[in-house]
């Protein structure tokens, strides 16, 4: 999967506050959410039957965001 970047108009205090905005807001709704640890999460893809690790990230500064995407 290709790297997710967005923009959010409040900036995002650390990592895990971007991996909770993604969730919350940003994932797509064909993936069923398995884990989160911090900066990190695991999600199922219910098309593909893929699982997924996620690394959530700044994209050059606090107001904008990244998600790498891992199968695993």
């Amino acid at each position: 999967m290709e790297d997710y970047t967005w923009h959010t108009e409040n900036s995002h205090s650390d990592n895990t506050e971007t991996m909770i905005d993604y969730l919350n807001n940003h994932l797509p709704r064909h993936f069923a959410f398995l884990f989160q640890d911090r900066s990190y999460a695991e999600v199922f893809n219910e098309v593909t039957s893929e699982r997924f690790g996620i690394h959530a990230s700044g994209n050059g500064d606090f107001n904008n965001h990244k998600v790498r995407f891992e199968k695993l």
